[in-house]
C-alpha cells in the first residue's frame, strides 16, 4: 500500500515538475524579445577580449555598431543598402574560397613532390 501511494506522489511532483516547464515556455514566449523583420545583425567581428563591431541593418538603413559588456556606441551609418552589403559579403566569400581552393591545392601538390623523392631514395 505505502508503494502505491510513493509511486502515484512520483509521478504528481513529475506532472507538476513538466507543467511549470510548460508555462514557463508560454510566459517566456510572450515576454520575450521577437525577432523583428526591421531590425538585423549582418555582420560582427571580434576586437579584444569583450568587445565587438557590428554591421545592423534598422529599417533599411546600414550601421556601423561598437558594443563591449558595459557599452553600445552608433560608429556611423552606411551608405549602402542592406542587398548591397550582403551581396558584397556573398562575393568576398566565394572569393575568398576560391583563393583558398587554390592556394591549398598548389601547397598539396608541393608536398606530394616533395614526398614522392624520399620514398625513392628510400628504396
Amino acid at each position: 500500500m505505502d508503494l502505491i501511494w510513493v509511486f502515484i506522489s512520483l509521478i504528481g511532483i513529475l506532472g507538476l515538475f513538466f507543467l511549470l516547464i510548460y508555462g514557463l515556455n508560454k510566459l517566456n514566449k510572450k515576454i520575450g524579445v521577437i525577432s523583428g523583420s526591421k531590425m538585423r545583425i549582418l555582420d560582427r567581428v571580434t576586437i579584444g577580449r569583450d568587445g565587438m563591431i557590428f554591421v545592423v541593418s534598422v529599417g533599411g538603413k546600414l550601421m556601423l555598431l561598437s558594443a563591449t559588456s558595459q557599452h553600445i556606441e552608433k560608429i556611423c551609418d552606411l551608405d549602402m543598402s542592406p542587398e548591397e552589403y550582403s551581396m558584397q559579403l556573398r562575393q568576398d566569400a566565394e572569393q575568398t574560397q576560391a583563393n583558398f581552393a587554390s592556394v591549398f591545392a598548389s601547397i598539396m601538390t608541393r608536398n606530394t613532390e616533395k614526398s614522392d623523392p624520399e620514398k625513392d631514395n628510400q628504396e
